[in-house]
């Protein structure tokens, strides 16, 4: 009635309802601007016993958030003390690991298996292959342009052929994030660009940005370039994209 009426016309029920309802969206907006793990915890009324884990609270079957709390910190143990490309505690903490394992669990066994090959740099390049061949001096030198082929230079390979391929995939990224005007505009600009970079240049030193996204821009250069390409984003693109998209609905 609120939209039909003056303040002072309406009931004092009225009244109420439209003040439950302003706190209720400013509790919202709260909540999207600092992002789901920032929220508090809090018990409801008449709520004596809650699951909180990692300060964030069980409201359903607990066998999920179980399972993916104990996997993150295998994760932590495994990436921390590994001897090649140990990870640092703030690296570990600055990716969205529960957006991520919200991705794969609607993807095939198959392609799980290829990108954990290719993150664990077991995929069949010409060094791994070279290793398992049996041969005293195998080839490992990438077919385009003689590069020793590991697992990151399928992504750095500069034969204009292979840059060429992934120019394409980043104009087929961006045509699908420009639709409907649903990605926010600086992840839209800046995006494309730290990719076709190839890590040559840190996402917070390519230009004018806005506070929030020079943050984000930090934390994503703490992740890495090549883990980027990985699947490994920062937490701080939920925080942008969700309250770019809850503007857009309003």
């Amino acid at each position: 009635m609120d939209q039909y009426l003056e303040w002072e016309q309406l009931a004092l029920i009225q009244q109420l309802n439209c003040g439950c309802d302003t706190h209720a969206k400013r509790a919202i907006t709260t909540a999207t601007l600092h992002g789901y793990h920032s929220r508090q915890s809090q018990l409801l009324p008449k709520e004596d016993v809650a699951l909180i884990i990692w300060g964030n609270k069980v409201t359903g079957d607990i066998l999920s958030p179980l399972r993916f709390h104990a996997s993150r910190e295998v994760a932590h143990q495994h990436l921390g003390t590994r001897r090649k490309d140990k990870w640092s505690n703030d690296k570990f903490n600055a990716v969205d690991w529960e957006h991520l394992d919200l991705v794969l669990k609607n993807k095939t066994n198959m392609y799980k298996i290829w990108r954990s090959k290719q993150d664990l740099r077991f995929c069949g390049t010409r060094v791994q292959v070279g290793c398992f061949s049996g041969d005293s001096c195998p080839d490992k030198q990438c077919p385009n342009c003689s590069c020793r082929e590991i697992t990151m230079h399928l992504m750095l390979c500069p034969e204009k052929h292979r840059t060429k391929l992934l120019t394409e995939m980043v104009n087929k990224l961006t045509k699908w994030m420009t639709q409907d005007d649903r990605t926010d505009p600086e992840i839209l600009y800046w995006i494309p660009k730290f990719i076709l970079m190839r890590g040559c240049k840190p996402l917070s030193e390519m230009g004018a940005m806005s506070h929030q996204f020079r943050t984000l821009a930090e934390s994503q250069d703490s992740i890495g370039w090549g883990d980027f390409t990985k699947g490994y984003v920062s937490t701080h693109f939920y925080a942008i994209q969700s309250f770019h998209l809850t503007v857009l609905s309003e």
